[in-house]
Order: C-alpha cells, then structure tokens, then sequence
C-alpha cells in the first residue's frame, strides 16, 4: 500500500545558528530528546543510545550523561555541513486519556541544499 500525500508549510522558516552557537545548540537538542525518550534514530553516544525509549515524565541527566552529550555534540558540530538541512516530522495519536502521547515513526525529509550560488553563511530555501 503506497500512499502519496502532500502539504505545504507557506508560513515554514528555518532559524539560523551560527558555527559559533552550534555545538550549544546541539546539545541543548540532545539532551531535550535524551530526557522525553526520542532521537529518531540519531546516534549520540552508545551509553545514550540505549536508554533510548518514550517516557511520560521527562527523566533527569546524570553527571555522566551530560559529559557525554556534551562531548558527542561537540564532535558532531564540527563535521556538520551548515548549508544543508533536513525536516523532521513527527505525529501523535490520541491515548486513552485524550492525551497526544503515542508517538508515529518520524520522517525526515531528503536533504536541503542551500540555493544560493555564492558560499553565504546563511541558508536560503
């Protein structure tokens, strides 16, 4: 069964971060997905990776955990490419108690690339 379904976002913008603020950012992410229980499938580090798993109340970091999220986002902000960017998208079915807690599978759009022709820090789309 294939399903092919469109929708557009005319309102959709894209906030910039600079290579400066990136490794910040990152981890501020990480740690966010970390404490709900979701990284789509993201690998930050395996003594993360496997605690992975949706929880209803937002679990706390340990000393530990934050150093290594810390540490994985740095190396990830340094090899990211800033001029191109994927969408995730990510919905939620009604549970029992009226709440919006049951996750679907995410899915991530195919790359971004920047448009402009000139190497610009800012990614125009």
């Amino acid at each position: 069964f294939f399903c092919l379904f469109f929708c557009s976002f005319p309102n959709l913008g894209i906030l910039h971060v600079t290579k400066k603020n990136v490794a910040k950012t990152l981890e501020e992410r990480m740690v966010e997905a970390f404490r709900m229980g979701y990284n789509c499938g993201v690998s930050i580090h395996p003594d993360i990776d496997i605690l992975q798993g949706e929880v209803r109340v937002p679990r706390e970091l340990n000393d530990h955990q934050r150093t290594v999220i810390s540490s994985a986002a740095a190396n990830q902000a340094k090899e990211m490419d800033l001029s191109v960017v994927r969408l995730i998208f990510t919905a939620f079915l009604p549970d029992s108690d009226g709440g919006f807690s049951r996750r679907l599978e995410p899915v991530v759009s195919e790359p971004i690339y920047d448009s402009s022709e000139s190497k610009r820090p800012r990614l125009l789309i």
